[in-house]
């Protein structure tokens, strides 16, 4: 009998699972009575050169929001229903008038256009049920799928009444947010915000806190919690800096584990604020993780925009010999990770640790920090959609700036400049007179140049790069990276097609958009752990 109730629970959870699958996937029945439009719905509209992320609730308050635009909790005007078809205006930052009209299909999807002054804009949504974090917490975590098949569960909290889901699958590298269309049943689309579309690609049923049934691309697979990971706080100390981090260890018991660091890139760069996926599922196969706050930002003391990076570099050292006293890491297998600006930190930490085993550098930028600065604002201009003139007025401001910096040009010329750039619309990707913390940080920077320390650089690295990155020249970086590590045997350099400076997919603007997201690179988390794998051994 208890066999036989197992088989119906089995029958009957498939059996759910492709109702909700037929319910998403077929949307071309109209022939129904619609039901009263109502409730929260989200998805997309095509409104600005992006896709942006729309919400509609129509309740006792009907308002809608398109968060990208910043227009957010907006009345909604003007509504009315007929059967099948939603129409409904209201304002725009600027007052004017939008009209939206949309079709709705199998009561769960709602599909049309949203139109301002003389142009149209595409919007589909998906209606939603309304949750909280709180439900959402009970089942985060890492779960594995199949043997090796790991995926990462985390709350994406959008407002008090509706929680998402980010899913990151470490196997196909795809990252979503899903929502939930019925209680304790997820979903998402294409993208990683693409909730709303005609597709679902992945998505899931709660059948318990420990146990979800995963829908991808149309397979069903069941998915058990794994334990949640062991983080043990760690301090250290550079001269007067404190810094703070995280030691996650694997969960096997009376063992030493291999160690992999964690150095922080550019920007203020914290725990929960730095791009350590390709890491974080290295503890479930036996190897430690160490993630640290960047000197000034989260609980480290400090301040990086006063700091070189030869500083930066002595904080990774400091932090990485406090971690290697803990009687769970093994101090010969110690490898380091870093991405972006790290990639001048990672040589100058190898040259004063030469015990360090290996290391993985994403879309390091090995040419001389001035040059590297210039590149870096043309192409993050360009894919911002900028033209010519805007551009080379930029250039021509960064030029003055290190004028300014180099005693060519005296401070009074350069604040003329500087406000006047005030006004343009490239303010956001210089530096300003006024922005003095950043000033001093090119003063101290500005001739950094990475050559001498890769130049000696012998232990085993992997460097990846993203083909369509928008911060680097990568074909003259990978042409120079190899041409200092013409020595070193050791060395694997891989350029991966589509992907952009953090090895994303879809992202094609200086500054991502999670609506345009696809996820990673495939394989990219499987290529940084076989190589960790492998040189840990």
């Amino acid at each position: 009998m208890k066999r036989l109730a197992k088989f119906f629970s089995i029958l009957f959870l498939l059996n759910a699972c492709a109702r909700s699958t037929n319910q998403v996937e077929n949307t071309s029945d109209t022939s129904k009575i619609a039901a009263a439009f109502s409730g929260r719905w989200v998805g997309e509209i095509s409104s600005t050169s992006y896709p942006d992320f729309m919400s509609v609730e129509y309740d006792s308050l009907p308002k809608f929001s398109i968060y990208y635009r910043g227009l957010l909790n907006s009345p909604i005007l003007d509504f009315n229903q007929k059967n099948h078809v939603v129409t409904f205006k209201g304002n725009s930052e600027e007052a004017e008038e939008l009209f939206f009209s949309g079709e709705l299909k199998n009561n769960l999807f709602l599909y049309g256009i949203m139109k301002e002054k003389n142009k149209n804009h595409a919007f589909s949504l998906v209606k939603v049920t309304s949750n909280s974090v709180l439900e959402v917490n009970n089942f985060i975590g890492f779960y594995e799928l199949d043997s090796g098949y790991f995926i990462k569960l985390t709350p994406f909290l959008l407002d008090a009444s509706l929680t998402g889901v980010r899913l990151l699958d470490f196997t196909t590298c795809k990252q979503r947010v899903a929502f939930p269309i019925a209680p304790r049943n997820y979903r998402a689309g294409t993208r990683m915000l693409n909730v709303g579309g005609p597709r679902e690609e992945i998505g899931f049923v709660v059948t318990s806190d420990s146990t979800l049934t995963f829908r991808i691309s149309g397979l069903i697979k069941y998915g058990k919690r794994l334990p949640d990971l062991k983080e043990q706080p760690i301090r250290a100390k550079n001269k007067n800096i404190t810094l703070a981090g995280s030691l996650t260890l694997p969960s096997k018991k009376n063992q030493k584990f291999p160690l992999v660091v964690y150095i922080p890139g550019s920007g203020e760069a914290f725990r929960g604020n730095v791009p350590d996926e390709y890491i974080q599922v290295l503890p479930y196969l036996g190897i430690a993780t160490l993630v640290y706050d960047k000197r000034g930002c989260g609980e480290s003391s400090g301040d990086f925009r006063s700091s070189t990076f030869y500083d930066l570099a002595d904080d990774a050292i400091a932090i990485i010999k406090e971690a290697s006293k803990n009687s769970k890491i093994d101090n010969t297998k110690i490898g380091l990770l870093t991405v972006g600006l790290g990639g001048y930190v990672l040589p100058l930490v190898v040259s004063k640790i030469p015990s360090i085993r290996f290391s993985v550098a994403i879309s390091p930028p090995v040419i001389p920090m001035k040059e590297q600065e210039l590149i870096a604002c043309e192409k993050r201009m360009k894919a911002d959609g900028f033209l010519y003139p805007d551009i080379q007025q930029a250039l021509e401001y960064q030029e003055s700036m290190f004028s300014y910096l180099e005693g060519k040009k005296d401070s009074l010329s350069f604040q003329q400049l500087s406000d006047i750039a005030i006004s343009k619309p490239w303010k956001g990707y210089v530096t300003l007179f006024g922005n003095k913390e950043y000033i001093h940080f090119w003063r101290l920077n500005k001739d950094f140049n990475p050559e001498s320390a890769w130049r000696k650089y012998q232990i085993p690295l992997l460097a990846l790069f993203g083909k369509n990155d928008v911060l680097l020249n990568v074909s003259k970086n990978v042409q120079m990276l190899q041409e200092y590590l013409s020595e070193n045997p050791k060395k694997e350099i891989k350029v991966l097609e589509k992907a952009n400076h953090l090895l994303l997919l879809g992202a094609h603007r200086g500054d991502v958009q999670l609506t345009e997201i696809e996820g990673y690179a495939p394989e990219t988390f499987k290529t940084i752990a076989e190589w960790a794998v492998i040189h840990t051994q």
